[in-house]
């Protein structure tokens, strides 16, 4: 039986996959099994996938019809074997000796959970962003008073584990199996990543991070995050409500209403300096009737209420205030502004 069971969702990424595959294939740790997900690819990557697989036992493919990421993991998570499993996406890779140390932190501690720091890759390789994590210990209720919150979103005075989500951990596969632990689709939910982490932090006694950032995440510049999306903002919405939900099961609502706010609130910024970006190409009359809608949605109103406007900008302020009082204009004219910076 290996000792990580690694799960590699594959969808059109052939051009990376060869460098992600690698960096499993030659990881110190030998005792792995990796499970590479052809989730419908239409580019060569399911020809990729089998060609490792024919050159070495550890690795086994599944080929099956497009569903997207989340529920690729579950159908990898059905048949892994190993004692932990992990999961990388298939553009991204990681550095070599991760998956050793991660089994000697995991021993050592006896931990139900690993996870670790990450870099951030732009599109010609350089490093744009390295988060920070700290070497720790959280037993019990500190898995319920200090873990868990960054699944909640982030904080703007504590970028700790900032963004360290599914692929940056390790999971003990009895605790995902025994209490039938799945993702959802990120096609129904904004962030299936924070949901599967939340499910399972019920059920563990002890956390541990590394402050090794072992995996490499590259930015696409073609991300689906870079084109305003009326869908994607809803999805956001709809994530705060179930976000809320978690709190209450954890009692720890008062502690995280700030995070929830503040991770609705990034996305909506980012909506209306991608609308300011359209008025050129789409016109203005298309631009004022989608910040109109973004300006009534309840929940937007709500989360606008809810911002500490002691710990934003004064320019964030300002466009809250323009908002809050639907002055659609003013916010047109802010993300005009927004998207000729590039910010």
């Amino acid at each position: 039986m290996p000792f990580i069971s690694v799960i590699v969702p594959v969808y059109n990424t052939s051009k990376r996959l060869n460098n992600c595959i690698d960096s499993l294939i030659g990881q110190s740790l030998k005792d792995i099994e990796i499970i590479l997900v052809d989730d419908g690819s239409t580019d060569d990557s399911g020809a990729i996938c089998d060609k490792y697989a024919e050159t070495d036992t550890r690795v086994r493919v599944i080929h099956k019809a497009n569903a997207g990421q989340g529920l690729a993991r579950n159908d990898a998570i059905d048949i892994a074997k190993g004692d932990y499993i992990a999961f990388v996406d298939s553009d991204d890779y990681l550095d070599l000796e991760c998956y050793e140390k991660v089994k000697d932190r995991l021993l050592e501690t006896g931990a139900d959970i690993c996870s670790f720091g990450y870099m951030q890759h732009n599109s010609d390789g350089r490093i744009c962003y390295k988060v920070n994590v700290y070497d720790r210990v959280f037993d019990s209720d500190q898995i319920r008073d200090e873990f868990i919150f960054h699944f909640f979103g982030d904080e703007t005075d504590d970028s700790e584990l900032s963004g360290v989500f599914a692929c940056m951990s390790v999971y003990k596969r009895s605790i995902i199996e025994d209490n039938h632990i799945r993702f959802h689709s990120e096609r129904v939910i904004l962030s299936e990543d924070a949901v599967f982490n939340l499910d399972y932090c019920k059920y563990i006694s002890k956390a541990v991070t590394m402050s090794d950032c072992f995996y490499h995440y590259w930015i696409s510049d073609n991300s689906f995050t870079m084109v305003y999306s009326p869908e994607r903002l809803q999805k956001a919405a709809d994530f705060t409500v179930i976000l809320k939900e978690y709190a209450e099961y954890y009692n720890v609502a008062h502690q995280v209403t700030a995070r929830i706010s503040r991770l609705l609130w990034v996305i909506v910024m980012e909506s209306v300096r991608k609308l300011g970006a359209k008025i050129h190409t789409e016109g203005y009359v298309y631009v004022y009737k989608e910040i109109k809608a973004l300006c009534s949605n309840v929940t937007v109103v709500g989360n606008l209420r809810a911002i500490d406007r002691d710990k934003i900008g004064s320019k964030q302020r300002m466009l809250a205030f323009f908002m809050e009082h639907k002055l659609i204009n003013c916010v047109i004219l802010l993300g005009m502004i927004r998207a000729k910076l590039g910010r």
